[in-house]
């Protein structure tokens, strides 16, 4: 019989050395990485994309170069982030303006105004008060 030796080699040990085999496999297949990054970029930049972020046509309704888009998008939220956190640092300062402004006579009357004018618009377009006409001859009737 054949002298059996056995290896305890734990199984983090074998899965890196698969994982690297894997990783260098890819890194060959994929050849030269600056110009696969070269590649990407170029691709990235004639693909255009609507309102949404969705890629689309160039020639569809509201399409833009993608850069743009994230461009756009990125300062967009980039500055709603800074006022909500400008609005939360300074709440009390807006609380005490937004009270202030809420006591003035104007601003009463103009809420009056609009809610009765609110109420008057529901009127004439929601509501319909049916009417319904009978006539009786009085010598039938008793």
């Amino acid at each position: 019989m054949a002298n059996m030796m056995s290896l305890n080699i734990s199984d983090e040990v074998i899965k890196a050395a698969v994982q690297e085999e894997v990783n260098a496999g890819i890194v060959k297949a994929l050849g030269n990485p600056e110009m696969l990054i070269k590649d990407a970029v170029k691709l990235m930049t004639n693909k255009y994309v609507d309102e949404k972020g969705e890629f689309c046509r160039k020639d569809s309704w509201h399409a833009k170069p993608y850069f743009d888009w994230l461009t756009e998008k990125t300062v967009m939220d980039c500055v709603k982030n800074e006022i909500a956190k400008y609005v939360d640092d300074n709440k009390d300062e807006f609380a005490k303006e937004i009270r202030k402004q809420l006591k003035e006579a104007n601003f009463g009357k103009y809420v009056t105004a609009a809610f009765l004018q609110a109420i008057v618009d529901c009127t004439k377009q929601g509501w319909k008060m049916p009417i319904s006409i009978t006539f009786e001859n009085k010598d039938e009737c008793c």
